[in-house]
């Protein structure tokens, strides 16, 4: 089953262009928001779909814990003897190891593979699980997320009218990662709305899917941190040009005094964006390795500020070496951004 998505919105979606070409041969998207509910004759809670005999269905979700299992329940309108059902995996480094199970839900199955499962099945229902091949996977290009995904294995469900059936995704190892349920291969979408559409886009590219939390106190942390380094650099730059072109005599003094205020306003950023850095390292809840950062960045501004204090033409030795000394200074300041920016990268990207 190849899985191909919808690409045509507005135009004032554009910042999702590359989803946005003529409509193609797809599945609608669905990303679950709400959490796994109650149903009766369930006795696990699971996500009401629609039927996906009258519309194919492309489900993002993802496993966050080791032993989470997403499970889909609908009810089908129409007689299929070969359903198609297949998880798919973004093509990603972190998820070169993530090989999600499928299991089909559904009255009629083998009560011996249900009793493989981790979470029990409802009464007179049976299970068949696809396991998954591991190794190597056939990739491919999807337009509508703008992203590569990995195969899983195809599989057909037999599903008659009026039925309840089931399709459930877990990891057998407890791995984690995000995934894409293909179910169905009917393209319909005489139902679809727009406004649902544009925000599955949004949670699709900013990863919202459920049971992901939203790191709000790192996203005010970060935008500290780049605040206060804006100040900061914006402060140099300019006291830097002052010292650059100071004039002689009594405007000399005048633009002395200018470049000390511009070095407090300096000042005031940093410590803005050390705040926010260490806002950023409790955020991430790293606590052996956020102390050691932290202690980094207090040597690094510690020696810029020495620098500055020594080198800047505001000071007694700067101001006679001139305009080496706001070179000397400039460099300072950049070296400790650099290595600033490095570490709250590091922290955000690597250790994340």
């Amino acid at each position: 089953m190849k899985m191909k998505m919808l690409a045509a919105v507005p135009l004032a979606a554009a910042l999702f262009w590359s989803a946005l070409a003529a409509p193609v041969a797809a599945h609608q998207p669905l990303v679950p928001t709400a959490p796994a509910v109650a149903v009766d004759g369930w006795p696990v809670p699971v996500t009401v779909i629609p039927d996906p005999t009258a519309a194919s269905l492309a489900v993002y979700g993802a496993l966050t814990a080791p032993a989470q299992a997403d499970i889909y329940v609908f009810r089908v309108g129409a007689d299929r003897p070969d359903l198609p059902v297949e998880a798919f995996v973004p093509r990603r480094a972190s998820l070169s190891g993530f090989y999600p199970t499928v299991a089909l839900i559904a009255p009629g199955l083998s009560i011996e593979e249900a009793n493989d499962l981790p979470f029990p099945v409802p009464s007179g229902y049976g299970a068949y699980i696809v396991r998954p091949v591991l190794g190597a996977r056939q990739d491919f290009y999807e337009p509508f997320s703008g992203e590569a995904y990995w195969h899983g294995t195809e599989l057909p469900l037999p599903v008659s009218a009026g039925q309840t059936y089931g399709i459930a995704v877990y990891d057998r190892a407890g791995q984690s990662g995000a995934y894409v349920l293909g179910v169905g291969d009917k393209e319909e979408f005489s139902g679809v709305s727009w406004s649902a559409l544009v925000s599955a886009v949004l949670r699709l590219k900013l990863g919202l899917f459920r049971g992901v939390r939203l790191p709000v106190l790192s996203l005010w942390a970060y935008l500290l941190f780049v605040i206060g380094a804006l100040l900061s650099l914006s402060g140099w730059i300019a006291a830097a040009a002052f010292s650059l072109r100071l004039p002689s005599g009594k405007r000399a003094t005048a633009a002395v005094k200018n470049a000390r205020e511009l070095h407090w306003l300096s000042w005031t950023g940093e410590a803005i964006a050390v705040l926010g850095a260490a806002l950023i390292f409790i955020g991430r809840g790293l606590a052996g390795t956020a102390p050691f950062l932290a202690l980094c960045f207090f040597i690094i501004f510690a020696v810029e500020t020495a620098l500055v204090w020594k080198f800047s033409p505001v000071s007694a030795k700067g101001a006679r070496l001139g305009r080496r000394g706001a070179l000397l200074t400039l460099c300072a300041v950049f070296f400790a951004w650099f290595a600033a920016v490095f570490f709250v990268t590091w922290q955000l990207l690597v250790l994340n």
